[in-house]
């Protein structure tokens, strides 16, 4: 649901957003070109062929990636494929990293140029960026603005902002 806008805004301008998401186990992509039908018996599908993300890692051949995770060097396996999936029409590029179990880690990105390490490690790197949103609105005050036009509340929110990131240089230098 949230992909159609910011793919919209994309399209549309010169800045593009950057997404990387976590998909469900089980989740089913389509293929980009679907097999051709033999004979002319029958309807012609309306719907391209499916799949479930995590059956692809049995077809495809595995790579090994290393990534920059948590602070250290971590050695993955998987695939990268270039899919569709369903309710939106563009292409997106979906890491699945083999995890040794019935359930693999799937990564959805929008960028279907980005390398599969750029990818993990974008991921990878929302918990401290959650780490630092908790900060700012439980210790700066971010979720305690009472104004009201859209240019005060951008600058609230830029000097919450500065404020805890100061306050990170200043507690770590003693």
């Amino acid at each position: 649901g949230f992909l159609g806008p910011i793919a919209f805004h994309n399209t549309r301008s010169s800045q593009k957003v950057q997404v990387v998401s976590r998909m469900r186990w089980d989740a089913v992509c389509f293929e980009l070109y679907p097999p051709k039908r033999k004979g002319n018996r029958g309807p012609h599908p309306k719907n391209p062929e499916s799949s479930k993300i995590r059956d692809l890692l049995k077809s495809e051949t595995k790579k090994a990636w290393k990534v920059w995770l948590y602070g250290q060097s971590v050695q993955l396996q998987g695939i990268e494929v270039i899919r569709k999936i369903r309710g939106f029409e563009k292409m997106v590029k979906l890491v699945v990293i083999d995890t040794q179990t019935s359930r693999p880690f799937i990564l959805l990105s929008l960028d279907i140029h980005a390398t599969p390490e750029i990818i993990i490690e974008q991921y990878g790197a929302r918990f401290s960026i959650e780490l630092f949103i908790r900060e700012c609105k439980s210790e700066m005050g971010l979720t305690q603005y009472q104004c009201y036009s859209t240019i005060a509340f951008f600058r609230f929110v830029q000097l919450c902002l500065m404020i805890t990131a100061l306050w990170k240089l200043f507690w770590r230098s003693e």
